[in-house]
C-alpha cells in the first residue's frame, strides 16, 4: 500500500477486480501523515521520494465506497 498513494484509484480497481463477496488482505507500514517520515527512516531505510500508508485517510476513502472493512488491527512500536 505504501507504493499506491492514490487511495480512490486503488479502491476503484479493487471493486472492479473482486468477485462478489471477495476479500482483500492488506498489510502496510502506516504513519499518521502520508508524506511525513522520520529522519532515520528517510536516511537509512527509504531514501528518496516515498509516501507512507496513512490508515485514517485510507479508511475515509473506503467509507465512500460500497466496500466493507471487516477487521483492522494496528500494532505499534513505542520509542523511548
Amino acid at each position: 500500500m505504501e507504493h499506491l498513494p492514490d487511495y480512490p484509484e486503488v479502491l476503484r480497481r479493487l471493486q472492479r477486480l473482486l468477485k462478489p463477496g471477495g476479500r482483500v488482505y492488506l498489510d502496510a507500514s502506516a504513519f499518521r501523515e502520508k508524506y511525513s517520515k522520520p529522519t532515520f527512516v528517510s536516511r537509512y531505510i527509504f531514501p528518496g521520494d516515498h509516501s507512507y500508508f496513512c490508515l485514517h485517510a485510507f479508511l475515509a476513502e473506503v467509507a465512500k465506497t460500497p466496500l466493507e472493512v471487516l477487521k483492522s488491527i494496528t500494532t505499534g512500536i513505542t520509542t523511548i
